[in-house]
């Protein structure tokens, strides 16, 4: 149920349901309730309604994909192995949980990754969850800075001169503070002559 979704729900025509198509009913039925509060009229509410769930679907439908495609199982034969497995169960809600909170498919397909390997490793499980707490909200930005970010320790004037033309140096100073606190990069350092470098971490390498 964590992953394939409600089994048995049928459609209005009595259809069995697929698996997105499960949790977009699921998820709607749950959004409509609590957004009733709201006094928003009813055809305002299911419409508004229908499209956040239906991105909400949408990214976890990618992480999963990604995962199903790295272990070679289904959505359910996955599903099953996890819910078999009561310590896989807390990885996989942090998972559903950061890949609503990312909205572009790189992170999503990281998540999925990460999903995958502690299926794959159950002993890399503590280092896959750590993973996921840091991608959880990563966006484009974020993942593009770590792109130019390989090799040894590099300026902020060398990082934005790499990303120049697709990024704002200020909004890439930003990134890269945030990633800070995050594990991806180690504490920046000075060198003889001065300036400050930044150097991926294991984990900022690692993802």
């Amino acid at each position: 149920m964590l992953l394939a979704g409600v089994h048995g729900l049928t459609s209005c025509d009595d259809e069995p349901m697929n698996d997105d198509e499960s949790m977009r009913a699921v998820g709607l039925n749950a959004l409509t309730d609590a957004l009733s509060m709201l006094g928003l009229p009813g055809g305002t509410l299911a419409s508004f309604g229908r499209v956040v769930v239906e991105e909400h679907v949408r990214r976890i439908s990618v992480a999963l994909a990604t995962a199903e495609a790295m272990t070679g199982l289904s959505r359910e034969d996955l599903a099953d192995r996890i819910t078999s497995d009561p310590e896989a169960v807390p990885l996989t809600v942090r998972v559903l949980q950061a890949a609503g909170n990312s909205g572009n498919d790189r992170t999503l397909r990281a998540l999925g990754a990460a999903l995958a390997r502690a299926q794959e490793d159950p002993a890399n499980r503590q280092e896959q969850e750590l993973i996921v707490i840091s991608l959880d909200g990563l966006t484009d930005e974020h993942l593009d800075v770590l792109a130019v970010c390989s090799g040894e320790g590099q300026s902020p004037e060398q990082i934005a001169e790499k990303l120049a033309g697709r990024m704002d140096s200020a909004v890439m100073s930003m990134a890269l503070m945030n990633m800070l606190p995050r594990g991806f990069f180690d504490t920046p350092f000075g060198r003889l002559g001065g300036g400050q470098f930044w150097e991926l971490s294991a984990l900022g390498i690692a993802v």
